[in-house]
């Protein structure tokens, strides 16, 4: 079977490589259309997927350039011939679908999270569920959910009009193996345990729905408090994007010792274990399952996360961690604070329990397994 995997960038295709080496050991042909990163290309080529280059701006609004992505979609598709597509995204899975309507191909769309657009009614929310009904309707069609908010969402608002072309996944899951404290030394644990000080970090991309500045605002409160805890951000921001904090206000956040502003980490796991206690994500953001609170849990740490569509699938509630009012400081301050007076058996317990729920609901195994059978259905 030919399959054509659809996303925004690369880096969306490569986070999806033990799906990909499942599909091409079972004989499969693969290709991709994304925004090509060069350094990705040898990647995709050892992953035995032909890639095909496509520039996609995820943010765009201009409906000339989205009829021009349209067509590009549909010469693609045209060239690769798939038997069957699997997309994420926004745009590809809107305009991706609404080709794959037209020339009759299977696929399998990855609703990986609605954003800010689905927080408030609004003229453009009302346009983006008009172009996922024409999209998503037809009997080739299925639509895989992140969570189970989104799924009834777009079944109450006849989005989709059969339940049964959809599905409910744990977010994109998380390679458990991977993502495991176990592969760090004891010494180098032992080491970071000795420090005598709290980490609170945030790690994602440093959009200000995301909840950077309810975290930066709490950092402010309780280190007036207390000198016994650090606040640390890793993550990446978009130069000019009114959407995200800028350079000026990390300058002026990091005026404060007690933050500290890492830029993007090369290796997640290894900012887990050396400077995470407790990783900390505000978002009032529409998630799908935030990939970095699934990595945080399997690495064993605590989350303080808000109670909202997403973010409270991972973070079960003074069971391995703390659940928040949406867009609430003085909340998170609250939970916090409660982190910081609990002892380290308590912390641990809480990290193990982390674990747990990142083993029993949210392996990559569990995604692939639908995707396979999903996959083999259609075949």
């Amino acid at each position: 079977m030919k399959i054509l995997l659809s996303a925004n960038t690369s880096k969306e295709i490569i986070a999806r490589k033990k799906l990909i080496k499942r599909l091409s050991d079972e004989g499969h042909f693969l290709y991709a259309i994304c925004s090509l990163n060069k350094d990705d290309i040898s990647l995709l080529k050892n992953l035995n997927v032909k890639a095909f280059s496509i520039k996609i701006n995820p943010r765009a609004k201009n409906p000339l350039k989205d009829v021009a992505l349209f067509l590009k979609y549909k010469r693609l598709f045209k060239q690769i011939a798939p038997d069957l597509v699997l997309s994420y995204n926004i745009k590809p899975n809107i305009y991706g679908a609404m080709v794959a309507k037209r020339l009759q191909i299977n696929i399998i769309a990855n609703i990986t999270g609605l954003g800010k657009i689905f927080n408030t009614d609004s003229l453009i929310q009302k346009l983006v569920c008009y172009l996922y009904r024409t999209a998503f309707n037809f009997d080739k069609c299925f639509v895989f959910f992140q969570n189970n908010d989104d799924k009834m969402l777009f079944i109450e608002k006849h989005i989709i009009k059969k339940e049964e072309h959809t599905g409910l996944l744990p977010g994109s899951g998380v390679d458990l193996n991977y993502f495991n404290p176990n592969i760090f030394s004891s010494e180098t644990k032992n080491l970071v345990k000795t420090k005598n000080i709290i980490e609170f970090s945030f790690l994602g991309r440093l959009m200000i729905s995301k909840g950077i500045r309810l975290f930066i605002e709490a950092a402010n409160i309780i280190s007036t408090k207390t000198k016994n805890c650090v606040f640390n951000i890793a993550g990446s921001y978009i130069e000019g994007d009114i959407d995200f904090i800028q350079k000026e206000e990390l300058e002026d956040a990091t005026k404060n010792e007690a933050i500290i502003y890492y830029g993007q980490v090369d290796d997640v796991r290894k900012f887990l274990i050396e400077h995470t206690d407790c990783v900390v994500f505000p978002s009032y953001y529409r998630e799908g399952v935030p990939r970095v609170l699934l990595e945080a849990a399997s690495m064993e740490k605590p989350l303080i996360a808000s109670d909202s569509v997403g973010t409270r699938e991972p973070c079960k509630n003074e069971e391995n961690g703390f659940l928040i009012k949406s867009k609430d400081v003085n909340d998170l301050v609250e939970k916090m604070c409660l982190f910081l007076s609990i002892d380290e058996a308590k912390r641990e317990q809480l990290g193990k329990a982390s674990r747990d729920i990142a083993e029993k609901y949210f392996s990559d195994e569990i995604v692939i397994t639908q995707y396979l059978s999903k996959i083999k259905e259609l075949n």
